[in-house]
């Protein structure tokens, strides 16, 4: 089954989702930016939906859009992501661009009550119902650790060149704690570099995956991962040989869009590998240690230039029985339908395609994000999540001109791999 959203605030109505999360009771949450012609240009946009597809009542009539005025002094709020903690508080994470204290891009986590409204007891002393970040210029990933603490991280400012940093908040939206990590000794000519995911131990520590560009003579991006003591915030000496970071090159560009743990405790790291237009989606396997342990990659080869989640447009996952879930936006050659999203599942540690899984015993399947029929079929896949063991695709569908709407689909998990038919059938527009 499938849906769309918009918001169509504006002529443009180019609504892009960047942030998924699915609730304890299956509701599927959307985060991103809607078009605007005041604030910057853009507006927070999230939108909750029923398991059938349908916006959700319960919150705020089914969206929230988050106007900057009157509540922080900022504007051009967009949403990167999102979280839902154990009482059912909506967290958002993402980034704005201050005008008075901060005058550049800056981090945000703003808490929404589970109906919508503003929850006001978050709240560090400045902005209620917000937490602003200076020291980065957007939170890009954010997760809860094992004790519940919110961990974000995102891209350090431009005076503090090839570093990450990461921020602890408590349960009131206070500062808990915050560090940065210094790239440079780790990565030779470093010319910029971004964490992109987070993933959290059951021993409390935390690990954070990205990316770097290298300089002259490589000119070439490779995947970085860092872990974290949760309990002081240090670089783990267990980790990378004794520094606590891993860096990974190979012979093509390298970017790290997602992180997860396996069952038996390796860390699984994903993202675009190989020449622009021209990528396959490189999946490694590192053991508890950092060094390398298994990796292979995922093609779908729809057509034209076979690139396979270009431009950071690829997601993974790993299932509790420790089989791996890839998604990725790729290109058909079809001038009608510009992007598909294709999905693939992997046996643990990487073995092989899960046959029962796809059709034709192939183990991956492509399809058209919604809304379906319109225009040239560009989609983008920004986000994949799992709900009762169903892989949830989620990111932008083109509908006319520069109107683009949030899209979603969710899929069965039986030997057919048929579109989940709980989700309402046709496309909802918001």
């Amino acid at each position: 089954g499938y849906a769309s959203y918009f918001f169509d605030l504006n002529a443009a109505a180019t609504d892009l989702a960047y942030g998924c999360a699915v609730q304890a009771d299956g509701k599927i949450l959307l985060a991103g930016s809607a078009t605007t012609d005041v604030e910057g240009g853009h507006k927070i946009a999230v939108a909750r939906l029923l398991t059938d597809g349908n916006p959700d009542p319960a919150f705020d009539g089914g969206d929230v859009v988050i106007s900057l005025t009157g509540q922080v002094t900022g504007n051009n709020g967009q949403a990167r992501t999102v979280a839902v903690d154990g009482q059912g508080r909506v967290l958002v994470g993402g980034t704005l661009h201050g005008t008075d204290f901060w005058t550049t891009d800056i981090g945000f986590v703003t808490r929404l009550l589970a109906n919508g409204t503003k929850d006001e007891t978050w709240d560090n002393g400045y902005f209620p119902g917000w937490f602003m970040d200076g020291g980065m210029t957007g939170v890009e990933a954010m997760g809860f650790d094992p004790t519940g603490r919110l961990w974000t991280t995102g891209p350090a400012q431009p005076g503090d060149t090839g570093q990450w940093r990461f921020q602890l908040m408590s349960n009131g939206g206070n500062d808990a704690g915050y560090g940065s990590i210094n790239l440079a000794p780790h990565v030779a000519n470093l010319l910029t570099t971004s964490p992109t995911a987070i993933a959290f131990q059951p021993d409390g520590k935390v690990l954070i995956g990205g990316w770097a560009l290298r300089g002259t003579p490589a000119n070439i991006a490779v995947m970085v991962v860092v872990r974290i003591l949760g309990s002081t915030l240090q670089l783990d000496p267990a980790f990378g040989l004794g520094s606590g970071v891993v860096v990974i090159e190979d012979f093509q560009s390298s970017y790290l869009r997602s992180i997860a743990l396996a069952p038996d405790l390796e860390i699984v790291i994903a993202g675009e590998y190989g020449p622009l237009n021209s990528e396959d989606i490189s999946v490694i396997g590192l053991r508890p240690d950092g060094t390398t342990h298994w990796g292979d990659y995922v093609a779908f080869n729809l057509g034209g230039s076979n690139g396979d989640g270009f431009g950071g447009l690829n997601r993974m996952v790993v299932q509790s029985d420790g089989k791996i879930v890839v998604a990725a936006a790729a290109y058909t050659g079809n001038a009608s339908n510009v992007v598909d999203v294709g999905v693939a599942r992997l046996l643990p540690r990487m073995v092989g395609y899960d046959t029962s899984f796809g059709g034709n015993n192939t183990g991956k399947r492509s399809f058209d994000m919604p809304p379906i029929g319109p225009s040239d079929g560009n989609d983008t896949l920004k986000c994949l999540t799992l709900s009762g063991g169903k892989a949830v695709v989620a990111g932008s569908g083109h509908f006319n001109v520069q109107d683009w709407d949030f899209s979603l689909r969710r899929l069965t998990s039986d030997l057919i791999f048929a579109d989940d038919g709980g989700l309402a059938p046709d496309t909802v527009r918001g």
